[in-house]
């Protein structure tokens, strides 16, 4: 297969990226220490669990989400040990996220080059992504499940197509059994279709029973499995998981800065970008405004991290980068400023901790 030349662009940003991903997973996991958690414990107690190798404990709620310990289970079949197939699918997903995330900014920023490049930097080089990301939590894969989730659903207001509510349904649907995080693009997916422009009510119609009834139907079934074996919900994991911790950390400081986190230096712009919005086109602005409202959904999950809160960083970072191009004309400048926005994240990456933010 001949790739024309816009092709060729992106197969080479994306080799690019990939490379950098592969180093910046290297140097995170080798010069910067792993963040050992109670999580962590029972994400490999699961995944035991499923491989029936012993009778470990059993974490009603990580069963809730069986699609990540059933990867790391498939995975030891090659490692031969859980730790390390849980990092080989922590490292396969950065790598799965990084190409998705290129494509992503693409599709949005309507194939400008610098644009792509600082929101695909942004994204994979930020302080979440890389201290929470990049550690023994299972972020990076639902974060991956979730952007590729709303990169189908720019694709459909674009364009919009039965084959891509398909792919969104099923994408939304693993990423749901994988991590809560694709709740929010399967949310916006719907509301996609509710505005997407010169839509025929029929096909809406139809479109909305693909996208739900795929969704639903799968994660019904499996609630039902863990209901009827072991009488826990999703309900009784928000009030354990969601609600019970929260009156410690749930207060404007520790949510401010939090959200801080996510872009850091790179909230600066954003106010500028606010000026630039109305120059978007209506099918971008329409994504835009859904990015950045729906996503905030996550403040009703009790704790507070910036890896929680990542789930608005696509709609943030396409506000702080819109902010650049119109506060910066010249290029060696704009891709200045991006690298001393990554160098930030870098720093505050090895003199902080994750639990901090």
């Amino acid at each position: 297969m001949v790739l024309d030349d816009d092709n060729k662009k992106l197969f080479r940003m994306i080799v690019v990226f990939v490379c950098l991903a592969i180093i910046a997973f290297f140097l995170k996991i080798n010069f910067v220490s792993l963040t050992p958690t109670g999580d962590y414990t029972t994400y490999i107690e699961t995944a035991k669990f499923f491989s029936g190798t012993n009778e470990p404990n059993i974490y009603h709620y990580r069963i809730l989400k069986p699609l990540q310990p059933v990867i790391t289970t498939f995975l030891n079949i090659f490692t031969e040990d859980f730790d390390q197939a849980f990092m080989l699918q922590v490292f396969i997903f950065y790598l799965l996220i990084t190409v998705v995330s290129v494509v992503f900014f693409r599709e949005f920023f309507n194939r400008d080059r610098f644009l792509t490049a600082a929101g695909a930097a942004m994204f994979l080089f930020s302080f979440p992504m890389l201290g929470f990301g990049l550690n023994l939590f299972t972020e990076t894969g639902g974060w991956f499940f979730y952007l590729l989730a709303l990169f189908l659903t720019l694709k459909f207001l674009k364009k919009p197509s039965e084959k891509l509510v398909w792919a969104n349904s099923i994408v939304s649907t693993l990423g749901f059994l994988y991590k809560e995080y694709s709740i929010v693009g399967y949310i916006i997916a719907n509301l996609a279709i509710f505005f997407a422009p010169n839509l025929e009510k029929e096909k809406r119609i139809k479109y909305f029973a693909i996208l739900n009834g795929v969704f639903i139907a799968v994660n019904i079934f499996w609630q039902a499995i863990v209901y009827l074996k072991y009488g826990y919900t999703y309900f009784d994991w928000y009030i354990e998981g969601g609600l019970t911790g929260a009156p410690a950390v749930y207060n404007f400081w520790f949510i401010k800065r939090s959200f801080f986190a996510i872009l850091l230096l790179g909230w600066a712009f954003v106010p500028a970008a606010l000026l630039s919005i109305n120059k978007l086109d209506s099918i971008n602005k329409k994504f835009l405004y859904l990015l950045i409202t729906v996503p905030f959904i996550c403040l009703l999950w009790g704790g507070v991290s910036s890896r929680l809160f990542y789930v608005t960083a696509p709609g943030l970072i396409i506000l702080s980068i819109l902010g650049i191009d119109r506060v910066l004309r010249n290029i060696f400048l704009k891709y200045i400023l991006l690298a001393t926005i990554i160098l930030v994240n870098i720093l505050f990456l090895v003199k902080g901790s994750v639990y901090t933010l």
